[in-house]
């Protein structure tokens, strides 16, 4: 119907996302350029695969939500830039629109906005009944206002019914899972980390009418979506995925079987059919599509990869291990079945630790080559990720971070203590937030690790190190909480507070070099060229006195220099499409020293 590999003949256009009509005729899709966010919705006849005349501008972070009937969809956008200033203007004003098929897309319904709060994201969906749009509001990607319209007969939806708010405030994640028996089912996470599932009469869905149909539980909820006439729930259980099947009224009513211990994702299907389709994936098993049918209680792989090793060959364990503070941390080894434990293989040690990012259990090629060739392959679940919840996530922030790096520390302590590898043999690995932190130019894990002496290696790859400024760049990176409670210069919290987070200006983090390109100016620089707004700025600028990183290591300094011996980071965000609307992010740390 539509082959991506076609769109240009240089590569440069991308296929961004694609939503089917219900009734099968049409085919939504999106194509963004040039690696840019913007995206430019087409509509496809199945019948003849050949696109009509509908072409929607102008889209970012959007997916398109067809009403039951097939004859539109809704989508949001922004208002067209400057001629010349796509990728540098101000994303001000996003806005909900219905479009109908043959119609332009001037006649377009907007169906809901904020011009008070113009900064704020505003997406849209229906449910599968086509009966109900559900309306969200953001300031980023987390937290986010509910509302909902009823549309009336779903093969003639009003789709200028009035726009309903279920909970405002922006305090917590309201997820709408749909509606069933004129019930409206949330996952929340209101005073509840760990998330729970909700529910209230469709015609009077305030948070004083929620009732708690699954608790809080001792395991994070991942998922939930309405599947087979029932609740379906993805947990995470000792970092490893759990999918139970719930009846509406919350009572558990069995466990979905997976083929090992991993993670799974997805839980995608329909209320009123009995199968649903989720993901699988472990260090030995390529991500697989599989069938899951309620009625017999079976999973069937769909369409499998064919595998060039084999695994039985090969194993996962799950282990845990102690912290230097006594908290049981989990950990993923993986290595062949005969291997010796006699402290001689050759092992490599990874980890995260942050920004409530789960380092679930999945498949990697080099892994295998690795493990292949007599290596071992440990990851290690340290606090500041998400494997826990809030509270996991929390241990490894702020003035506990030290945390992370003593949970890294006993990992290592542990593989060598277990005889799976010796100092010589072992080496840490870290990307992104897992290579950033440093400390007097090394990465304090590694460095605490090459002092205590359980690693001979360290390697990182792209470690966020600090920002220079970078000029003629649109796309910004956002301040979204502090790493570490260090003193920053008032100018740059003030801004940080007032935009709910601020944005960092230039290209992503990863792209910041160790060295200060001649003639930058090392600063953090907090303006309004991302959805987070006005034009405001606060420079962080290099202090008088050389830093102990020396020529070309400046440190990025408050309005007067902390203290010695101080560090800290700061959080970017960077936002990018996600399904049906939704923003999904990629998240790294400034680091910096004093």
């Amino acid at each position: 119907m539509l082959d991506p590999n076609q769109l240009s003949p240089d590569g440069s256009v991308a296929l961004s996302g694609f939503a089917p009509s219900p009734d099968g005729k049409s085919l939504a899709y999106g194509q963004s350029e040039g690696g840019s966010d913007w995206v430019t919705f087409y509509v496809r006849d199945l019948a003849s695969r050949r696109n009509t005349a509908d072409t929607i501008r102008w889209a970012k972070f959007s997916g398109a939500s067809w009403t039951k009937d097939g004859k539109g969809f809704f989508y949001s956008r922004y208002p067209e830039p400057p001629s010349g200033q796509q990728l540098k203007a101000k994303l001000e004003n996003q806005a909900l629109y219905y479009h109908r098929l043959g119609t332009p897309q001037s006649s377009d319904v907007k169906v809901y906005a904020r011009p008070d709060n113009p900064s704020w994201f505003v997406f849209g969906g229906v449910d599968e009944s086509g009966r109900y749009l559900f309306v969200t509001t953001s300031k980023g990607t987390d937290k986010n206002e509910l509302y909902m319209a009823d549309l009336g007969n779903p093969m003639r939806p009003s789709v200028k019914a009035t726009v309903k708010a279920v909970v405002t405030g922006q305090d917590a994640n309201y997820f709408p899972l749909g509606v069933a028996n004129g019930r409206l089912f949330l996952q929340v996470d209101k005073d509840t980390p760990k998330r729970k599932i909700v529910a209230a009469p469709a015609s009077t869905p305030g948070p004083t009418a929620w009732k708690t149909v699954i608790p809080e539980g001792s395991a994070p909820i991942e998922g939930a979506s309405l599947v087979a006439g029932r609740i379906g729930v993805l947990t995470l259980q000792d970092v490893a995925s759990v999918v139970r099947l719930y009846t509406l009224d919350g009572k558990l009513e069995r466990e979905v079987p997976l083929p090992g211990l991993g993670s799974a994702s997805g839980i995608v299907g329909r209320l009123d059919r009995p199968e649903l389709f989720f993901s699988f994936t472990s260090p030995l098993y390529p991500a697989t599509a599989f069938l899951y049918d309620a009625q017999t209680n079976k999973s069937q792989p769909f369409n499998p990869p064919k595998l060039t090793f084999d695994p039985a060959k090969f194993e996962t364990e799950r282990v845990f291990y102690t912290s230097k503070d006594g908290t049981r941390v989990p950990m993923f080894i993986t290595h062949r079945r005969s291997l010796a434990k006699d402290g001689n293989n050759p092992t490599m040690l990874y980890a995260y630790g942050g920004f409530a990012i789960s380092e679930t259990p999945g498949f990697r090629p080099d892994v295998i080559a690795w493990v292949e060739q007599g290596g071992v392959y440990a990851v290690a679940n340290i606090r500041g990720g998400g494997e826990y919840g809030e509270e996991w996530h929390r241990a490894g922030q702020f003035e506990r971070k030290q945390n992370v790096f003593d949970d890294f520390i006993a990992a290592a302590e542990y593989l060598i203590r277990e005889k799976y590898t010796s100092s010589a043999k072992l080496a840490i690995n870290g990307g992104s937030n897992g290579g950033s932190p440093r400390r007097r130019g090394d990465d304090a894990a590694a460095g605490a690790l090459r002092r205590r002496g359980p690693a001979g290696r360290c390697a990182r790859h792209a470690p966020l190190r600090r920002v220079h400024r970078r000029r003629g760049v649109g796309d910004g990176i956002r301040i979204v909480e502090g790493y570490s409670r260090v003193p920053l210069s008032p100018r740059v919290l003030a801004a940080a507070e007032r935009e709910g987070g601020g944005v960092l200006s230039g290209r992503a983090a990863h792209d910041c070099r160790p060295r200060r390109p001649r003639g930058a100016e090392p600063l953090v620089q907090v303006r309004g060229d991302t959805a987070e707004g006005a034009e405001r700025r606060a420079r962080v600028r290099e202090a008088s006195a050389p830093s102990r990183g020396g020529a070309g290591q400046p440190w990025l300094s408050p309005a007067r220099p902390p203290d010695r011996g101080a560090r800290g980071h700061l959080v970017v965000r960077r936002v990018s499409p996600g399904h049906d609307g939704a923003a999904a992010e990629q998240r790294g740390a400034v680091a910096f020293d004093r």
